[in-house]
């Protein structure tokens, strides 16, 4: 793969990181069911393969990670890291 490609994989990356890296940790109000992962149409819309623009498939792999995290947060909708 041409370095121009990582390189812009990267900066890509970077971007998302930088926008989840901003969210903080809040009380939340009453729990909504909010499913939607790959399975879903509308999911495959908004983070299909075609809507990504890194070319490496492993920067493809976060980059689709970050992107739902960002819609989560975009929502209201929380979720738990495991330790």
């Amino acid at each position: 793969m041409p370095d121009i490609l990582r390189e812009q994989d990267f900066y890509a990356i970077q971007h998302l990181v930088t926008a989840v890296s901003s969210f903080s940790l809040k009380h939340t109000r009453v729990p909504i069911l909010a499913s939607f992962g790959m399975w879903n149409v509308w999911s495959k819309e908004l983070f299909g393969e075609d809507k990504l623009c890194c070319h490496d498939p492993l920067y493809r792999a976060y980059e689709r990670h970050f992107r739902m995290m960002i819609f989560q947060h975009d929502i209201g909708d929380d979720f738990i890291f495991d330790p």
